[in-house]
């Protein structure tokens, strides 16, 4: 009886034993991470309510989705970092209390300046956009807003940018 165990016992200490050297050698790099957008900033995981999203991967360039599906990994280009982001008009006050307290600002013209620099691009429909872009210290602008942004080699950065501000009685 005793011996079968410890056959057992050894058997699960292998299990668990080779279950942990297989995690290790697992690059922690090859998984995506989301974030959503929710009317203030960026936070970890997919919205709810099936709307857009920013899958993250270092060394990969961000891709926008509107539903969770199989993500296409495209590598950034050699000594380019990205920025992705969303343009977006607040909501405040009223009867506007309990939505999400934003709307998307759709086909936005955003320019990019630095590194001796200057880049034009847009939003898409659902608000958001996405820059490849080398390594170092940039300001965003789109309209009146205006952030500033530092894209690390083989990164992405997130950003948001509050485009109006709707006030409601």
């Amino acid at each position: 009886m005793a011996t079968g165990y410890n056959i057992l016992l050894a058997g699960a200490l292998i299990a668990v034993v080779c279950a942990t050297a297989t995690a290790m050698t697992k690059r922690q790099g090859d998984a995506w991470t989301y974030y959503r957008f929710d009317g203030r900033g960026f936070s970890a995981g997919p919205p709810t309510d099936g709307g857009p999203f920013v899958a993250l991967r270092d060394g990969v360039a961000p891709v926008l989705l509107t539903q969770a599906a199989k993500i296409e990994a495209t590598a950034l280009p050699p000594g380019k970092g990205a920025v992705a982001g969303i343009c977006f008009m607040q909501h405040a006050g009223g009867k506007l209390a309990g939505g999400a307290g934003f709307t998307p600002s759709p086909d936005t013209p955003i320019r990019i300046t630095g590194n001796g620099g200057s880049t034009l691009i847009s939003s898409s429909a659902d608000g958001y956009f996405v820059a490849l872009l080398d390594a170092g210290e940039y300001e965003i602008m789109a309209g009146p807003a205006r952030t500033h942004v530092r894209v690390e080699k083989g990164k992405t950065t997130l950003t948001a940018l509050r485009t109006g501000k709707r006030m409601v009685d």
